[in-house]
């Protein structure tokens, strides 16, 4: 008889996800770029293998009252590309935005591909 792991599903983590990260005009700590690449593999690992590979760009913008904010835009390639931004003056929270936009549209994308 198989043991507990026998019947568990394969987790995908951010190591099984081709995640690239660059910065543009804005410093990514080593503690940002963990955070980004689990966010990431929360939102986008359920897909598996059907996601070729994910780039997260990060970069300084500034908004129309003449403040500084952050650009978070993820692309993930599929048969359809799927490309999300936010922009927030906090990065952490521009990156938690644009992977639920992520998310979500992955699914669609998905899921029209898929003719459900």
């Amino acid at each position: 008889m198989g043991g507990p792991s026998a019947t568990r599903p394969r987790r995908h983590t951010a190591e099984s996800l081709q995640i690239t990260i660059r910065a543009q005009n804005v410093e990514v700590t080593a503690a940002q770029r963990v955070y980004i690449e689990r966010r990431v593999a929360l939102s986008l690992s359920r897909f598996g293998e059907k996601i070729g590979r994910v780039t997260v760009d990060c970069s300084d913008v500034g908004d129309a009252s003449g403040g500084k904010g952050k650009r978070c835009q993820i692309e993930v390639a599929l048969p359809r590309a799927v490309r999300v931004q936010d922009t927030d003056p906090d990065l952490a929270r521009a990156v938690r935005r644009a992977t639920d936009r992520a998310l979500r549209s992955v699914a669609r994308a998905l899921a029209l591909d898929s003719g459900v």
